[in-house]
């Protein structure tokens, strides 16, 4: 069976389509779906632990005499939760010429050179560097002059990273320090201006001057649960959308604190809903009905919205001619729920969690109808990732582990 992709990206003339699925990167082209170059992250799940073992017998070397008993490498036991390599964030630098990507296996950013006109097939994506981080990377950001990277990781902290080409060995780079931290996991992190935006489990979400990110600007406060989506507006970078686990968007200027707009999704989600938006059964009701949804992307593109919940199989599209209303344009249903979406000129691209040849879809953005179906087809049935038992599946859908129970 086709393994569904995890994430896609398209450049900015809609020509490529960046896939990752697993622990691997496909780029297809739009015009006939064909794949052109692959990139398979070579590090094995047990990457990590190896070099924790590595660590220890150095250490006992050091404070012992003669020879050192092998300390074994930990092996999860029977029942735990399986050990999943994949690729958790995917972006493209201003030039298009390198791919960004963020890898589980050893928690390390990893930047790929593009030569996709190359005749060789195998060197079409090259490793330039492959940074490991103390923590795994949850989000980065790319300076709109391709000269700095921000990283956030798990454990709430910020890293600022040089991508001049005369630095590219990160590995002899590797951050002293964070440039500012959050008590909680981050979300997402964004470049704005001389700012840094960052959001966090903790429905916090902070503006930081930069490179004095010592300085906090201010809080923008307006969420009760976690923010896992973070966009400027492109015809207004003033403009910030954030979403996440409440059942609203809010549109915020970020440069003055002010909100602007709250989008209320209650009645737009409600059709949506399925069995698998029931609250886990220690933490249901006692009817049993509770739900809970996510916002798990949010694009803006030719003065409209376009919203993804979590698990479902639409896209939702609001009209954003101005910040004082928002009314619904359109709601794109698919036959599988979307796992991820994005956008170049007008096409929107679909990734949906379905095992045979219709995985993908591409949509006018203009008139919300499926185009180009043949190429469609093509990129998914191109994919090379499949899997054969459920057991070999990864999973499709993060942003609901980040809600907050009252263990934590």
């Amino acid at each position: 069976m086709k393994h569904p992709f995890q994430l896609i990206l398209a450049n900015r003339e809609g020509s490529l389509l960046f896939a990752s699925t697993k622990n691997v990167v496909q780029v297809f082209s739009t015009e006939n779906g064909q794949l052109i170059a692959k990139w398979i992250d070579p590090i094995d799940t047990f990457h990590t632990l190896k070099k924790q073992q590595k660590e220890k017998i150095q250490a006992l070397k050091e404070k012992t005499e003669g020879p050192v008993k092998i300390p074994k490498i930990p092996v999860p036991g029977k029942g735990a939760p399986p050990i999943f390599n994949y690729i958790r964030n995917m972006h493209l630098t201003g030039d298009e010429s390198k791919l960004i990507v963020t890898t589980d296996s050893d928690k390390a950013v990893v930047i790929l050179e593009l030569n996709l006109d190359n005749s060789d097939f195998e060197s079409r994506i090259v490793v330039l560097s492959r940074q490991a981080f103390a923590k795994r990377p949850c989000a980065i950001s790319i300076k709109e002059d391709d000269s700095r990277l921000v990283v956030a990781d798990k454990f709430g902290d910020v890293y600022d990273v040089s991508l001049d080409k005369n630095f590219l060995t990160l590995e002899q780079q590797a951050p002293k320090k964070s440039i500012l931290g959050h008590v909680s996991m981050l979300t997402n992190v964004i470049f704005a201006k001389n700012h840094i935006i960052t959001s966090d489990r903790d429905e916090h979400i902070r503006v930081t001057q930069y490179p004095k990110t010592y300085i906090i600007e201010r809080y923008l406060f307006g969420h009760s649960q976690f923010v896992s989506c973070l966009k400027l507006c492109p015809w207004n970078e003033d403009i910030l959308i954030s979403g996440g686990g409440d059942d609203f968007i809010n549109i915020w200027n970020w440069t003055t604190g002010d909100l602007l707009f709250h989008l209320d999704l209650t009645s737009y989600v409600q059709p949506l809903i399925t069995d698998r938006h029931l609250a886990p059964m220690r933490f249901q009701n006692k009817e049993g009905n509770l739900t809970e949804t996510n916002v798990s992307e949010l694009l803006v593109h030719d003065h409209k919205l376009f919203v993804l919940i979590e698990c479902t199989s639409a896209v939702l599209i609001f009209d954003f001619q101005s910040t004082d209303n928002l009314p619904l344009l359109h709601v794109i249903k698919t036959q599988s729920p979307v796992v991820h979406i994005s956008i170049a000129l007008s096409k929107l691209y679909v990734a949906l969690e379905d095992y045979t040849i219709d995985g993908f879809e591409i949509f006018d953005t203009n008139t919300f109808q499926p185009v180009l179906e043949d190429v469609s087809k093509n990129i998914y049935s191109n994919s090379t990732v499949e899997f054969e038992s459920t057991t070999e599946q990864y999973p499709l859908y993060h942003v609901a582990q980040l809600r907050k129970r009252g263990e934590h």
